[in-house]
């Protein structure tokens, strides 16, 4: 094995492929890295780099998370002999450890990101290294792809990937077909184990449980779980295990802890509950068993305001394995899976990059700062072309792109805050209103985790949080009063508990909020076009108001009656959360939503502000719409008119009147009339017949359908269609009234004749008439219906002297005769009186004599006298 090359130091698995690393960085300036977790490529290779020739610059190092840099940079700082903040510093999100000589930083992702594109050259830089590339990142895949562009115009720039597990072939050909070295490390057998059913008891038993069934193991012991407040709830369940020192490592800590924990075993066995970050940034030395709880707290980007927030998630396969293998570091080991086989089989293979599964507003605000579109970047994976088309719908929402897409001045300054394009929206707007202290106070508090969520609040004599009662007209106020109380209690955890406020959170809100102000401060925001500060208590808060309605213009929303159920300016529906101190307004704007675990119906609003319409007309007339609406009212049977100000799909103010009769009126009416159904308008079938009708005229009599106008030929071509035939034949009487009653008293047939060119209706009346007159001086009604030819029905008596039925249609179409007996039931039919006369009347004469002996049956039907209308005999 190689030797350490400092002092004192033990050597690594890693420090023996050192060289190779130092060859393939002189002959390619870039160079793939794959070794295990505990390797050491976290702290050696950086640090190797220092003494090389060319490095005459800063090592800066990219970490996924604040701890592994904090970790890392204290690490190396202390093998190097030095302080951490001197030659060896970090650099995070409100923490800088590092000075203008210090050589190796090391930084989390976005942090360097921000730095290349701020000086897209990264002068003073003589490496790049990107650990724990596998992870893939948004802003690590995005880091790449502009390092890859900017080797073009620095040669010199060294780069180096390195991972734990990751295709390194696809990064090396990526860049540029580089070498690839392999550091074996030292890895030992590990034994799985897992489950044999779910266990339904909580984390925190499960854990407890596990850790005594290894009571016997010899090393220590490492326990993946989700977040900091499984952890707390562990180490109160071990506490009862004094033989054990129960250790903590997560991002909350103070740095101290943090590396307590992962020094080695100075005295009794040890029990470290860690979060994911032990799974490959940090190592813990002497782990042999490793307890899996499967679950993580993955970041995704929160739908309302677009921060990042932190969900609970089954990891993947491969993450499992990674975890596992953290006990074969430096002895044979164990991992207890709290979780079945059948669980870890359904688990997905491997994460999917974040570039494909996240809103991309603040990567295309970033990149269109610096002058770049994600389209001219060649990317290791492409993000999806519909992520980046959403991404700017909202930036053009919020102000930050103009209508020819182009960045505005609102956006430059967005883009310099560094934190998520809503929440910088709020803080650029609220300098333009005068209330910037309040404004960056609360796009911090919004952009942390909630610092109330955890217990109640206590605040100025109200409520304890949970208990449905009306607080006031601000969630958000509500967390700047525990801010403020906060400050005042200098961020103390003790004090701060019985009020149920996050002092950690809060701490972090207020810096953030500070960082924010010293930013805006040196902005032209504050400057000529600022507003004077507000003069009173209530124009503070509607400046506010303004400001957050700024960075959520579309969560304006409404309460449906008096319920919780609210409906949003885009239509989607939401619920207000019942410790919400907004539960009467009727106009709200939600700004912090979650999805309760197991439910995607629609949102839960955590944080929401009253609003009035009036201020909606004052900041966003233009996306205020005045119209007019028209609904039909079954009850009444009338139809009623709306005058609208709408925002969106939320109604700000309605006047009901009576509608009037006309082309609009008639529309609703028509939808009301066929749903109702031909019964209700065409309760004798006139509309079918003249359907049927004109279906005939067109069949029979072509030219005259070609010769017709398009609105008369559109009314022949539905002819065949119920429905459609009657939407066509309606709107011209639903135009005349307002009810479903008064359209029944109309002649609809009528009204659709009035309507056909009188050559038209001449040839319908001539050759497909709607009566036909008898010898008698009987009317008979001739039926039109669908699927079957023209009939007429009376009274065998009617048709004496009767030998020829008309032929519709110039003689192509015969008309068929029904012949009813006296009760009306139709004893022969027939399209040839001349032969029924002559071949069935003498026969059903005689039946019908027998049946109805006091009504005449003369011998000769052909010959007979018909009777006269209304006589029966």
């Amino acid at each position: 094995m190689a030797r350490s090359s400092l002092p004192g130091v033990a050597a690594l698995p890693i420090d023996e492929v050192l060289g190779d690393v130092r060859a393939a960085l002189e002959v390619a300036a870039a160079v793939v890295v794959e070794a295990p977790p505990g390797a050491g490529k976290t702290t050696r290779l950086p640090a190797m780099l220092l003494g090389e020739p060319w490095c005459s610059g800063q090592v800066l190092v990219t970490e996924p998370r604040r701890i592994a840099a904090r970790l890392a940079a204290t690490r190396v700082a202390e093998e190097r002999g030095g302080r951490v903040g001197d030659e060896v510093g970090y650099r995070v999100r409100l923490d800088d450890k590092t000075r203008p000589n210090t050589r190796l930083v090391f930084a989390t992702e976005a942090l360097v990101l921000r730095q290349l594109l701020e000086a897209a050259d990264l002068p003073g830089v003589s490496a790049v290294v990107l650990d724990e590339i596998h992870e893939r990142s948004a802003d690590l895949d995005t880091l790449l792809a502009l390092l890859v562009r900017l080797r073009q115009r620095r040669p010199d720039l060294r780069l180096v990937a390195m991972s734990a597990t990751l295709d390194a072939r696809a990064v090396a050909q990526f860049l540029g077909d580089c070498p690839i070295v392999t550091s074996e490390g030292r890895a030992y057998p590990v034994t799985i184990e897992h489950q044999q059913k779910p266990d339904e008891r909580p984390l925190e038993l499960q854990v407890r449980s596990a850790v005594r069934s290894r009571a016997q193991d010899q090393g220590d012991l490492l326990v993946f779980l989700p977040g900091a407040a499984e952890i707390r709830r562990c180490q109160d369940a071990l506490a009862e295990l004094p033989e054990l020192e129960v250790l903590a490592l997560h991002g909350e800590m103070p740095i101290e802890e943090q590396a307590r924990a992962v020094r080695g075993r100075q005295g009794q066995r040890r029990v470290i509950l860690s979060t994911n970050v032990a799974e490959s940034s940090v190592t813990i030395p002497g782990v042999t068993t490793v307890i899996d709880s499967g679950l993580a707290r993955v970041a995704r980007h929160d739908a309302f305001s677009g921060a990042l927030r932190l969900e609970l998630e089954a990891i993947s396969q491969a993450r499992c394995i990674q975890r596992a293998g953290r006990a074969g570091r430096t002895a044979p080991g164990h991992c207890l899976r709290l979780y079945t086989k059948g669980a870890f089989e359904a688990r997905p293979k491997e994460d999917l990059p974040e570039l494909s599964r996240t809103d991309l507003a603040d990567l295309v605000l970033l990149l269109a700062a610096a002058g770049l579109e994600p389209t001219e970047l060649d990317w290791l994976e492409s993000p999806p072309s519909g992520a980046l088309l959403a991404a700017r719908e909202q930036l053009v929402l919020l102000g930050a792109f103009g209508a020819d897409g182009s960045l505005t001045d609102i956006g430059r300054q967005m883009a310099r805050l560094g934190t998520a394009p809503r929440l910088a929206r709020v803080v650029v707007e609220s300098a333009r209103q005068g209330v910037l202290d309040a404004g960056c106070r609360a796009a911090a508090l919004l952009g942390e985790r909630d610092i109330l969520r955890a217990v109640g609040f206590r605040g100025q004599g109200q409520h304890q949080r949970g208990q449905h009662v009306v607080l006031g007209d601000s969630d958000v106020a509500v967390r700047l009063e525990a801010l403020a109380e906060a400050e005042q209690a200098r961020f103390d955890p003790g004090r701060l508990r019985a009020s149920g406020i996050d002092a950690r959170g809060a701490r972090e809100a207020a810096s953030l909020a500070q960082q924010w102000q010293r930013q805006m401060a040196r902005s032209a925001a504050t400057g000529a076009g600022a507003l004077e500060p507000p003069s009173s208590l209530e124009e503070s808060e509607r400046r506010l108001a303004r400001a957050l309605w700024s960075g959520f213009p579309d969560r304006v929303a409404a309460r449906r009656a008096s319920g919780s159920r609210l409906v949003l300016s885009s239509g989607a529906q939401a619920e207000l959360a019942p410790e919400s101190s907004v539960q009467k307004a009727a106009l709200l704007l939600c700004v912090a939503a979650d999805f309760p675990r197991g439910q995607r119906s629609h949102a839960v609003v955590r944080q929401a502000v009253r609003l009035e319409g009036d201020w909606l007309l004052d900041w966003a007339a233009d996306a205020v719409e005045a119209r007019e609406e028209l609904d039909y009212d079954p009850e009444r049977d009338k139809i009623d008119a709306r005058s609208l100000l709408s925002y969106g799909k939320v109604v700000l103010d309605e006047t009901r009147f009576l509608a009037s009769a006309g082309p609009q009126a008639g529309q609703v009416l028509l939808r009301a009339a066929l749903a109702k159904g031909a019964a209700v308008y065409d309760p004798e079938g006139r509309l079918e017949s003249l359907a049927v009708r004109l279906g005939l005229l067109r069949e029979h009599f072509p030219e005259l359908a070609a010769e017709a106008s398009p609105d008369v030929a559109a009314l022949l071509a539905t002819a065949d269609d119920d429905a459609a035939f009657a939407t066509h034949a309606l709107l011209p009487a639903c135009e005349l009234v307002t009810s479903l009653g008064a359209l029944a008293t109309l002649d609809l047939a009528s009204i659709v004749l009035g309507g056909l060119p009188p050559k038209l209706q001449t040839t319908l009346e001539r050759e497909l008439p709607e009566t036909w007159r008898l010898p008698g001086g009987r009317d008979l009604r001739i039926v039109y219906g669908r699927g079957r030819p023209p009939l007429a029905a009376s009274r065998l008596q009617d048709f004496f002297s009767v030998t020829q039925a008309p032929r519709l249609c110039r003689g192509r179409l015969p008309l068929q005769i029904h012949l009813l007996a006296p009760n009306k039931r139709a004893v022969q039919v027939t399209t040839d009186l001349g032969s029924f006369w002559v071949n069935h009347y003498p026969e059903l004469r005689g039946q019908l004599q027998r049946r109805y002996p006091k009504h005449s049956w003369p011998e000769d039907g052909a010959r007979a006298q018909p009777p006269t209308p209304g006589k029966l005999r």
